[in-house]
């Protein structure tokens, strides 16, 4: 297929290599890449999605921490 793109990583718990996929037909995720303090809207991340679909309501699963977070807004 050619709509989808990919690369390989490797899983930080496991160890082993992977192929991720980027599509919006797949699960859920994405890289945060920065954080940025700012005095007027507090602190946000900027994000890579690479696969799945993420709205401001969504549940995500935060593997630095081990635990689910959800989003109250997302600017694009």
């Amino acid at each position: 297929r050619t709509d989808l793109l990919s690369s390989s990583g490797r899983n930080v718990k496991t160890g082993e290599d992977f192929v991720a996929t980027y599509s919006a037909a797949e699960p859920f995720s994405a890289y945060v890449f920065k954080t940025i303090a700012d005095p007027f809207i507090g602190k946000y991340s900027l994000i890579k999605v690479l696969s799945g679909v993420l709205k401001s309501d969504s549940v995500i699963y935060n593997a630095e921490k081990d635990a689910e977070e959800k989003l109250s807004r997302l600017y694009v």
